[in-house]
């Protein structure tokens, strides 16, 4: 004999059932969210989507267009390893920001040479600690260059040597940085 299987169900925001029998469905219609009754006596719910409010690490805010990273949730340990390649056989030089290469590694494939600029803590407020490996694969030499007011301490240049040659650029003060 068939069975009808109800939902129940609530068009009120924030509505979260209580009364639910083990394994038994609701829906709030209003905030889209499923929940269930677990074996446990515990309340569950499912969400279509992102809701407002602190979910940890990440905070969404008015129609889930505005998201906020919590300072420090997002470390060096949580990337995954990325390689970024760039190819440039037009131009002479070709300049890379730092900000979006962070915790990553940068190969640089370039015919001509590279540069990579180093900005100061004013414009780009990297915090202490940040890292960036650069990787010259092309024959275009990469140098790493600071803004005004940047130092670099590096031996015995800013110059990476040759072709497959690396280096590490670690944040070390504020505006202070060790290649």
């Amino acid at each position: 004999m068939p069975q009808t299987i109800r939902i129940r169900r609530s068009t009120t925001a924030a509505a979260v059932p209580s009364s639910l029998q083990t394994g038994e469905l609701a829906i709030n219609e209003a905030d889209g969210i499923i929940y269930y009754r677990n074996s446990s006596g515990v309340v569950t719910e499912y969400r279509s989507r992102m809701a407002d409010g602190d979910r940890g690490d990440i905070t969404v805010g008015g129609n889930g267009s505005t998201l906020t990273i919590d300072n420090g949730s997002v470390t060096y340990a949580k990337l995954a390893a990325q390689t970024i390649s760039a190819y440039d056989s037009n131009s002479p030089s070709t300049t890379y920001a730092l900000g979006p290469q962070l915790g990553r590694l940068l190969t640089v494939n370039a015919l001509f040479p590279a540069f990579f600029i180093v900005p100061n803590n004013t414009s780009d407020p990297v915090p202490i600690g940040s890292r960036v490996d650069i990787v010259q694969v092309g024959a275009g030499q990469v140098t790493v260059s600071p803004e005004s007011g940047v130092t670099i301490n590096a031996t015995p240049g800013r110059k990476l040597r040759a072709q497959y040659s690396f280096a590490t650029l670690i944040k070390t003060g504020t505006n202070v940085w060790l290649l």
